[in-house]
């Protein structure tokens, strides 16, 4: 997802590049799609119901960040949980806007609300990494590594018995088979 929205960004505006740039915003749509199913049929932790959390748990999240008291997430906190949904709907709002214009290019406002969707999206994004650095210095989470590898050390009990990687298999093979139908 971090490279469609890298690509998709890079590539805006340039009719030379314009395949390429519809093809990974598909991808990136495709992809949030899936994280939405995996949001409810996924592991534990990739489950909404874990880590999405009402305003309260958000609030104190970010009162105790600053202080070093954060507490210990194997999942998402319920401050980046804000930060995720957020990703997710401005994707969805970027994917169908930029969907839209490309067939109703008469309509002007379709084109500004994809270029500002994709503008705070990126925004969004970096306002995530801010806080996965935050959570590194504050918390004492190492979080960027599991991000990357999909592992997270803990305790006995907390672990996920089953790390589907098939599935990961498989969505690999969907992106390249779309990627291959399209080109």
């Amino acid at each position: 997802m971090v490279t469609c929205l890298a690509g998709a960004y890079a590539t805006a505006g340039q009719d030379d590049w314009q395949r390429l740039h519809e093809t990974l915003g598909e991808t990136m749509a495709g992809l949030v799609v899936f994280r939405i199913a995996w949001g409810f049929a996924g592991s534990h932790h990739a489950r909404f119901s874990s880590f999405v959390k009402g305003p309260r748990a958000v609030m104190r999240c970010l009162r105790d960040l600053p202080r070093g008291w954060a507490k210990r997430h194997l999942g998402h906190s319920p401050a980046g949980a804000v930060l995720i949904i957020a990703m997710i709907l401005l994707a969805l709002l970027a994917a169908a806007s930029g969907w839209a214009s490309e067939r109703s290019p008469t309509i002007p406002w379709l084109r500004g609300l994809h270029g500002g969707s994709a503008h705070a999206m990126l925004t969004v994004a970096s306002l995530y990494i801010v806080a996965v650095l935050a959570g590194n210095w504050r918390a004492g989470e190492k979080l960027l590594r599991p991000m990357i590898s999909g592992t997270k050390w803990g305790v006995a009990g907390e672990e996920i018995r089953s790390g589907y990687r098939g599935i990961a298999w498989l969505v690999l093979a969907a992106v390249l088979g779309f990627w291959w139908y399209q080109w």
